[in-house]
């Protein structure tokens, strides 16, 4: 489920431990944008861009410790999933 542009995972715990190698899933308009913030900000990409059927995602690791997934989905999964 979508709130804002974060995704929460809910279910038994082995199912959301296959969702969750991240502190949090965000979805961005623009992957390529947020890679050079990212360096910019002293981020360390943990897993490239890397290309799904739902569109491609990365992984992040932030000054002080917490990794998270940022995806930019295709626009028709993004209306489906994220309310607006």
């Amino acid at each position: 489920m979508g709130i804002g542009d974060f995704l929460l995972f809910a279910g038994p715990p082995e199912e959301r431990a296959k969702n969750m190698h991240g502190s949090a899933t965000v979805v961005v308009a623009d992957l390529d944008d947020l890679t050079a913030t990212l360096l910019a900000a002293g981020a360390v990409i943990t897993e490239a861009a890397t290309f799904a059927p739902t569109g491609h995602y990365l992984y992040a690791r932030h000054v002080g410790g917490p990794e998270v997934e940022y995806v930019e989905w295709k626009p028709d999964l993004v209306r489906r999933v994220v309310p607006q």
